[in-house]
């Protein structure tokens, strides 16, 4: 049983404390700080984000854009971009599988979790793409999808939390936690499946 907040916690810090352990779950499938990446894992693990980033702004769109900056809490066309730069053709990005049902049961307040763990994943951004950069071989490529905002990570990030905690007063705060819990979860397994990639999409 998760420890309930205390009165003088944030909204912010207590989504952080009670998705902690599936948060480090997702890490345990996705190591792109490991010494011995190369392009085409890296590669690999954005070729397995793609569906399910598209389908998690797509409920952002439809749940969030009265209170979010849709322009820059879309993610999918930057990830795109980097395949692309990945030498990805069109045709090989539009055979990649599509997570269409990861949110189908997301209403209003469980969207708000899953834009935390989506948005959150940017303010380590800046580490993974230094570590990557020394780390790949030949030229670097483009990280529009893990550093989307740059320089202006943290004020990106401050300017969702304040729209966060705005959120959980107006909205049941247990709901936009039971969210990002199923967000991260449901992450998980859809990267750890063994196989994505049609294998029509490969001959």
């Amino acid at each position: 049983m998760p420890k309930p907040p205390s009165s003088n916690e944030t909204f912010a810090a207590r989504i952080r404390r009670e998705t902690a352990p599936e948060h480090e779950a997702i890490e345990g499938v996705v190591d792109l700080m490991r010494p011995d990446i190369d392009r085409a894992a890296y590669r690999g693990y954005l070729e397995r984000a793609l569906g399910f980033i598209e389908a998690s702004d797509a409920r952002v769109r439809q749940h969030l854009g009265a209170w979010l900056d849709l322009e820059l809490r879309t993610h999918a066309p930057r990830l795109i971009a980097d395949l692309r730069a990945l030498g990805a053709s069109d045709d090989e990005i539009a055979a990649l599988p599509r997570a269409e049902d990861a949110f189908s049961d997301f209403d209003l307040q469980r969207t708000w979790g899953a834009a935390y763990v989506i948005e959150g994943s940017t303010l380590g951004g800046q580490l993974l793409r230094k570590h990557l950069a020394s780390t790949l071989d030949g030229e670097p490529p483009l990280f529009a999808f893990l550093d989307p905002h740059g320089p202006q990570t943290g004020r990106r990030w401050r300017e969702f939390r304040a729209a966060l905690e705005a959120a959980a007063e107006r909205e049941d705060p247990d709901r936009i936690v039971d969210g990002a819990r199923e967000t991260f979860a449901r992450y998980r397994r859809w990267l750890a499946q063994p196989r994505l990639v049609p294998a029509a999409a490969e001959a």
